[in-house]
């Protein structure tokens, strides 16, 4: 997977996440952090196995782990 669809992934799981967050409290005040979920989801899935490890996967739209390191090296590299 290339880091343009790694993005584009990502992107619409945050947008699928906000959605249903802003279904649920319409009329309260949220705070999300989308990449801060990214990282959290990446991590557990880095320490995962089998059908938890591929249910992680799809939910964030990655083929592979290494296609979230990908996406996650990218966003530290671009940091510092």
């Amino acid at each position: 997977m290339t880091l343009r669809q790694s993005i584009a992934n990502q992107t619409k799981v945050s947008l699928d996440i906000a959605g249903h967050l802003f279904l649920k409290q319409s009329k309260k005040n949220i705070v999300f952090l989308p990449l801060s979920v990214q990282v959290v989801l990446s991590l557990i899935n880095a320490g995962s196995e089998g059908p938890t490890k591929q249910q992680l996967l799809d939910f964030l739209l990655s083929e592979s782990s290494d296609d979230l390191d990908i996406f996650a090296s990218f966003f530290i590299s671009s940091e510092l």
